[in-house]
This record gives C-alpha cells, sequence and structure tokens, in this order.
C-alpha cells in the first residue's frame, strides 16, 4: 500500500503537493517545492524503466538548472560527461564548429536512464516520496483543495487531497482533454550505437531537407543517435527506413556512422504536437511536455523540463507561495516570458526543413558560417541562472 493513501480524511497539510509524472520535469518540480517546504508525494505510473524517444544533450542552461536544483552533484556522479562544443553539419561542406559554452558554463551529456534514476534518488535523499507504479485515475477540484484518486502497483484504489498538483505526465497528460491522433508530421526515432570512433563528450548535428540527426558520444563511449523526421500521410514507414532515408540525405551523417552497431531496437514516436504558447490550466500547474511540446533541437526539450523547478521557485517566491492560483499565474507568466519565442523560432525551423528551397536557402546563409550558428544559440537556450 501507498504511504499516505489512506486515513487522511481532511486532514491535510497547507503545504502539500502532488506531482504527477517521475521523468526529469517531475523530479525538478518535485526537487523544488521540497526545497520550498512543501511535503512532496511523486506518482509515477512506471514501475522501472522502459525505452523511449529521448536526445542526451543537456545544454548549459539545463546544467544550470540542476545546479540550482543543488542536484548537478548526484548528475556528474550518474556519469555525465562535459561537451564544450558542437559540429554542425548542413547538405554540404565542412562542418562547422560551435562553442555551445554559455556564460562559462560547460554542456553535458548523460544516458537518459542514467539522468532520471540519479534524480529521482536524489529527490528521495531530499524527503520527496517517490512512489513507482502508481497512477493518477482522477483529480476533481473540491473548494481550495484537488482530490486525487490513485492506484498503486498493487491495484489499491484510495483517495487523497493536495493544495497544490504539478502536472508532469507527458503531452498525453490528464490536465488536457485527448485529441485526435494525425497521421502526418514530424515523428522522432532514436537508439543507441557503439564502435563509432568518437569521443566521448562529442556532439553533433546533422541537418538535412526533411529532418535531422543529433549524435551525443557518453563517458563510456556509445553514442545516442537522434532523429526527427517528417511524414506525410500514407508514407509512415518503420524506423530502420526513417534512417536509411536520413543517411541517404546526408552523405557526411552516413560516413561518420561507418563501423557503427546499433545496441538497441529503434524507439520512435509521432507526430508531435508542437506548440507555440503553454497549455491553458485553471488548476494544476503544467511543466515540461505537458505544459508544451516544443522541438528538442540542441536539447530544448530537456532543459525545458529541468527548468521546472527553478521556474517554480521564482512563481513561489513572486506569489507568496499560499495560495494555489496566484502560484500557477505566477509560474504561466514567467514561463511565457522565457519560452514563447523559443517555441516559434522552432515552428519556423520545421516549416524550413520542411521546404526544400527554403532549407537550401537557409544552408547557404546560416550552416556555412560558424558566427552565425552561434547566434542563434541565445534563441533556443537561455541564461543558465
Amino acid at each position: 500500500m501507498v504511504p499516505g493513501l489512506a486515513g487522511r480524511g481532511k486532514n491535510f497539510l497547507i503545504r502539500e503537493a502532488l506531482v504527477v509524472g517521475g521523468g526529469p520535469a517531475g523530479a525538478s518540480a518535485a526537487l523544488a517545492l521540497r526545497q520550498g517546504g512543501f511535503e512532496v508525494f511523486l506518482a509515477e505510473q512506471r514501475t522501472h524503466w522502459t525505452g523511449r524517444v529521448c536526445g542526451a544533450f543537456l545544454a548549459p542552461e539545463a546544467v544550470g538548472h540542476l545546479s540550482a536544483l543543488t542536484a548537478l552533484d548526484a548528475v556528474r556522479a550518474a556519469g555525465a560527461v562535459e561537451v564544450t562544443a558542437a559540429e554542425v553539419v548542413g547538405p554540404s561542406g565542412p562542418p562547422s564548429p560551435v562553442d555551445v559554452r554559455l556564460e562559462g558554463r560547460m554542456a553535458m551529456a548523460l544516458p537518459r536512464q542514467a539522468l532520471e534514476d540519479s534524480l529521482l534518488e536524489y529527490a528521495r535523499g531530499a524527503g520527496v516520496t517517490v512512489e513507482m507504479g502508481t497512477r493518477v485515475l482522477a483529480l476533481l477540484k473540491d473548494g481550495p483543495v484537488w482530490n486525487a484518486t490513485l492506484r498503486d502497483r498493487q491495484g489499491h484504489q484510495a483517495r487523497r487531497r493536495f493544495p497544490l498538483v504539478v502536472l508532469a505526465d507527458g503531452r498525453f497528460t490528464i490536465g488536457s482533454p485527448a485529441e485526435a491522433k494525425p497521421r502526418a508530421g514530424w515523428f522522432g526515432f532514436n537508439a543507441i550505437f557503439t564502435g563509432l570512433n568518437r569521443k566521448p563528450g562529442s556532439l553533433t548535428l546533422h541537418l538535412y531537407s526533411g529532418g535531422y540527426v543529433g549524435l551525443a558520444t557518453f563517458a563510456d563511449g556509445s553514442t545516442n543517435v537522434c532523429g526527427l523526421a517528417w511524414h506525410e500521410l500514407g508514407q509512415l514507414k518503420p524506423w530502420e527506413h526513417a534512417w536509411e532515408e536520413a543517411l541517404d540525405r546526408s552523405p557526411a551523417l552516413a560516413s561518420g556512422m561507418r563501423g557503427g552497431t546499433r545496441g538497441e531496437e529503434w524507439h520512435g514516436v509521432g507526430p508531435l504536437p508542437f506548440s507555440e504558447v503553454i497549455r491553458p490550466s485553471e488548476g494544476p500547474l503544467l511543466v515540461g511536455d505537458a505544459a508544451a511540446v516544443g522541438d528538442p533541437f540542441m536539447g530544448e526539450g530537456i532543459g525545458r523540463a529541468l527548468g521546472a523547478g527553478p521556474l517554480l521557485m521564482r512563481a513561489l517566491s513572486e506569489s507568496g507561495g499560499t495560495d494555489p492560483l496566484k502560484v500557477l499565474r505566477a509560474y504561466e507568466r514567467i514561463w511565457t516570458a522565457r519560452y514563447t519565442a523559443r517555441l516559434r523560432a522552432g515552428a519556423g525551423i520545421h516549416k524550413s526543413l520542411q521546404n526544400r528551397i527554403a532549407f537550401l536557402a537557409a544552408s547557404l546563409t546560416i550552416l556555412k558560417s560558424p558566427a552565425r550558428i552561434a547566434a542563434l544559440l541565445p534563441v533556443f537556450h537561455g541564461s543558465p541562472a
């Protein structure tokens, strides 16, 4: 039985919070709330790690968020390797080297499983109650609090009341109505490769008409290969076909992958419902992909997820931290100011990648110049402070 699920009745603390989802966004929010004096219950429906489409690059902004959460040392101990530069490769010509450091802070690369495991373990050590295999079945507003119906891994159900609820349960969040899933759009895919002649900390982004592929190499020499590809209605293909298409459209990628061996099945997801604004909410705070799905370009998605906690810290401070609705509105205001312009810039990149003529024009003006590429980085990655 999940501790505290039953027998609470109407007795609850004003500073109690429920976090739904144990990924980077949920762990970040839970740590921030715990450091703010909340009693935090984190419910994650998975019982163990399951493979998923995800990048492995932590931009300096993301590293700054980890530092603000006092979790950076835990992530380093999990095997994070420093990344100082990236190579951006277009459809032709030599690669453009770009310094990815920002305001003196390094970037990092770490397998997603190691990141999640280290953050959840750190959250437990900080006093967060983390329950794996616990699903939130329903959330109902009852005056100033939320009634949450939870089911633990043994199938026991119970209700518990929380003044504050944070949804970090991904793009299919229980906080928004289900939507029809289109069959055309951007699809992500990834897998781990070994046997590549790459140094730990190497980062490469291959752009081509119709998508891109990023390569991040870990401390053990294995490389996360993560791609984004556009598929029209009726053109959905096995992920291996999407990979072969990427190799065909990017000779530099094909050359760099020689000798590599894929060490796992491809993970794929899509189409991704990219957003340009935060999803509206009348109660729970939405963080990570529950708030908005943005372009994963150069680690923007994971950076925004890890930023959930630091942004929540600011919202608690600016709102006084006692009225959940005031906390929500402060959080939405801070989130909008920090991320909306980036989401809209990502939408522009999507359109140029879909259009061959527009992509070629952009590659001639931007991809040929490391200085121009470096100038774009702040658009997608803000200050790590």
